[in-house]
């Protein structure tokens, strides 16, 4: 489990799914060891911003980072190393990080560089590191939706039927609670048809790896 051998703060759900869902990721894609990976996180910044946002504000107020590893290093270490990757990446985004990034993006003539980055450079057997595609996605997006009140939504026209998400890349992810309201969580991911169906046993057989 992810909180074996960690004395810190337990690891929550969404750190938890979202380190097992990438571990798999790897195993499926058979990335090589020393290939980069990456999960990009959506951190909500409300009360992260200095001074925060007033409760009243209506924005979508997240600010994208990423968690990088090796996939050798993911698969072979336990399930807490995936988990802890993606919590320093998520806690380096105070109030500093946050006027730095801002101000860093202020004076950047184009911002189309900062769109969602699919690929991390590949490193050769050799170990250094080379400026050249990798052709495959080996990253995730991972969303949590497990804190917005999605259900129940009645505009006048009476109980929803179905509420989802769309995907717009491999490796594009959500985690949400169930609308069956038995308080599971439903994990919503593209991913490759050929990689599916061992991604999908992975997930099942590795749970408590």
């Amino acid at each position: 489990m992810a909180n074996k051998g960690n004395p810190n703060r337990p690891y929550s759900t969404y750190e938890t799914l979202t380190a097992h869902t990438w571990r798999c990721a790897c195993k499926a894609r058979k990335l090589k060891p020393n290939q980069p990976t990456a999960v990009g996180v959506y951190v909500d910044v409300r009360r992260r911003l200095n001074p925060p946002l007033p409760d009243a504000y209506l924005g979508d107020a997240v600010f994208g980072v990423k968690a990088i590893s090796l996939s050798g290093d993911l698969v072979n270490e336990p399930l807490g190393f995936a988990a802890e990757t993606i919590r320093e990446a998520v806690e380096k985004v105070d109030g500093e990080f946050l006027s730095s990034a801002v101000e860093y993006l202020k004076h950047q003539p184009d911002l189309t560089k900062f769109q969602d980055s699919h690929e991390v450079d590949g490193v050769r057997d050799d170990g250094e590191h080379h400026e050249e595609p990798f052709y495959g996605m080996p990253n995730l997006v991972v969303s949590s939706w497990l804190r917005l009140p999605l259900l129940g939504l009645d505009f006048g026209f009476g109980k929803e039927v179905y509420m989802d998400t769309t995907f717009d890349f491999d490796g594009d992810a959500t985690l949400s609670h169930s609308q069956d309201g038995d308080g599971s969580v439903v994990l919503a991911i593209c991913f490759r048809s050929d990689h599916v169906d061992e991604f999908e046993r992975l997930f099942y057989d590795d749970i408590i790896v």
